[in-house]
C-alpha cells in the first residue's frame, strides 16, 4: 500500500559536454628506415591521405631505391605557442633516419624557427640532414613542382640524378 507522490520537476538538466580541442595543425612522419618524412597538413584532412602517402613512397624510393613500408607517426598538438610544442616537434623529429625530409613552412618554423623553407635548404642537426622542401599541397598535381623539388634534391646530393623513379 502506498500512495504515488507525483512532483512536478523541471527538465533534467545535462552536463553540457565541452567540445573537443581542435589541434591547429596535424604533422605526418613517416619512417622508412632509409629516410624519414615529415609533412604539414590541414587539421581537417583525414589520417594520412593516399595522395599524400604515395607522394612520400616515391620520395623514399627516389632516395633509397628500394621500396620500404613505413611507420606513420600522426602529431596533432593543440598548443601552438611556446618551448614545448618545439620540444614535441623536436624529439619526434629527432626519432628519424639521418636523411629526413621536411614538408611545409609550418613544420619548419616549429623544427628551426625559420621563416623561409623555398629553395631546399639542408640543415645539419647532430647527426641528421634536414631538407626543407615547399607545403606537400604545393606538389599535389604540379609537375613543375614536383620537378623543381626533383633539382633540389639532387642538389642536396639526397638523390642519384641517374634514378629511373
Amino acid at each position: 500500500m502506498g500512495i504515488d507522490v507525483w512532483i512536478s520537476r523541471s527538465a533534467s538538466q545535462s552536463p553540457q559536454s565541452e567540445a573537443p580541442v581542435e589541434a591547429p595543425f596535424y604533422f605526418l612522419l613517416f619512417n622508412y628506415q632509409s629516410v624519414g618524412i615529415c609533412c604539414s597538413i590541414g587539421p581537417e584532412e583525414a589520417t594520412a591521405p593516399s595522395d599524400i602517402r604515395r607522394f612520400c613512397d616515391d620520395i623514399a624510393f627516389a632516395i633509397s631505391h628500394r621500396r620500404e613500408l613505413p611507420t606513420v607517426n600522426e602529431l596533432r598538438w593543440p598548443q601552438t605557442e611556446g618551448e614545448s610544442t618545439q620540444d614535441v616537434v623536436r624529439v619526434n623529429t629527432q626519432g628519424l633516419p639521418e636523411t629526413v625530409i621536411v614538408f611545409g613552412e609550418k613544420f619548419a618554423n616549429y623544427l628551426f624557427d625559420v621563416e623561409d623553407v623555398s629553395g631546399g635548404s639542408v640543415y645539419r642537426v647532430g647527426e641528421q640532414r634536414i631538407f626543407l622542401g615547399d607545403d606537400v599541397s604545393d606538389y599535389r598535381g604540379s609537375p613543375g613542382a614536383k620537378k623543381s623539388l626533383w633539382i633540389n634534391l639532387n642538389k642536396a646530393e639526397l638523390i642519384d640524378g641517374n634514378s629511373r623513379t
